[in-house]
């Protein structure tokens, strides 16, 4: 398996990704964010870098480094020191159904975190279900 960063060409086939681990595990649920509307608001998050790992020439899973989503900022402050510190979400890391429990998430997982402790002077702050044990 190999992890790189996500280039403009892979859009279509994360989008496709996602859209079949949803299928798959019903997270999030499809009538909250339903299919058609789920490839925008994927890729429109702002992101800061993103991921695949693949196997056999395809893209099996995908992880994003993000700004976190200002809706949850006061309250994951409210529990920090300094209120100044800058926050970086770990969010949707998803793999491939036909893929799972071969590592591929937690390898996406460790890279991330390596990236962030790398270049980052922040705190990662991972949002995932516990529901998402098909993953692992």
């Amino acid at each position: 398996m190999e992890i790189r960063r996500a280039v403009a060409s892979d859009r279509n086939e994360i989008v496709e990704l996602y859209l079949k681990s949803q299928a798959a595990t019903g997270i999030p649920n499809p009538t909250f964010n339903p299919p058609d509307e789920l490839g925008q608001k994927l890729y429109n998050r702002h992101a800061i870098e993103r991921f695949v790992a693949i196997e056999a020439g395809r893209i099996v899973g995908h992880g994003l480094i993000q700004e976190p989503n200002p809706d949850n900022i006061d309250s994951w402050l409210s529990r920090s020191v300094d209120k100044n510190i800058r926050i970086i979400e770990l969010g949707a890391g998803f793999v491939d159904p036909d893929y799972t429990k071969l590592g591929i998430w937690t390898a996406l997982l460790i890279h991330r975190l390596n990236y962030v402790d790398e270049g980052f002077d922040s705190i990662p702050v991972s949002a995932t279900w516990d529901k998402n044990k098909h993953i692992i």
